[in-house]
């Protein structure tokens, strides 16, 4: 027999890092087996299986709406391009510009991010549309949530894009695109991989978004009455 408890971070991960609320049950079996005799190899195998099947089952459940949030995520080169030709050369860059640093520098990262954040909550309310004109009547209750999710989760991707950009931008030698002369069509057929790369915040942001409202053992119905 074990006298001792099991690791505590294995079992903190059993009850923080799980999609759905933890299973009373089978963290009392873990916990009886493992003090029964189990070694802690074997209880941390049983916690990362645990929680493999639990998000492996939440993510299938979730496939309408991380489908859509990869679809939309692949058309913001398009949206990127309609800001660049209506506001990239415009007063708003020029006034901006004219702060003193680091201010300017400030305006210009809040505006990108407003700028991306529009974009995914545009995404956010194209799919509610669509789950209106489906399924009928929604639930609004999680609409706080939903943005406050997006907008962390876009923050936390963004700030690990730009991170990586610094560190290997210097560095890279790839074509670099025109966005004066760039069609709507040959924005979204960009698929280099330095594109895909830059999309990735916006599939985290309107992922995040989509998540929250859904329920935890649903999937798009969850999203109607």
């Amino acid at each position: 027999m074990n006298p001792g408890n099991p690791p505590r971070i294995a079992t903190w991960m059993m009850q923080h890092l799980s999609p759905a609320r933890c299973d009373e049950a089978l963290a009392g079996d873990l916990f009886e087996e493992y003090r029964a005799g189990r070694s802690v190899g074997w209880y941390w195998l049983q916690v990362v299986a645990a929680l493999a099947v639990a998000w492996s089952r939440s993510v299938w459940q979730r496939r309408a709406p991380l489908l859509f949030a990869a679809i939309w995520s692949f058309i913001s080169p398009a949206w990127m391009l309609l800001y660049l030709r209506h506001f990239g050369n415009g007063r708003l860059d020029d006034v901006m510009w004219r702060i003193p640093f680091p201010w300017s520098t400030v305006c210009a990262f809040v505006l990108g991010a407003a700028r991306d954040v529009l974009f995914v909550w545009l995404g956010v309310l194209v799919y509610v549309v669509l789950c209106r004109i489906a399924f009928g009547n929604l639930h609004l209750r999680r609409f706080a949530r939903a943005f406050l999710s997006s907008f962390l989760a876009y923050a936390i991707a963004g700030s690990c894009v730009i991170a990586i950009a610094l560190t290997v931008g210097p560095h890279s030698n790839g074509p670099a695109v025109d966005w004066r002369t760039l069609t709507l069509i040959e924005a979204l057929e960009n698929l280099r991989p330095l594109t895909i790369f830059f999309d990735f915040p916006f599939f985290i942001g309107t992922a995040g978004a989509l998540w929250s409202l859904s329920s935890e053992p649903e999937t798009t119905a969850s999203l109607v009455a």
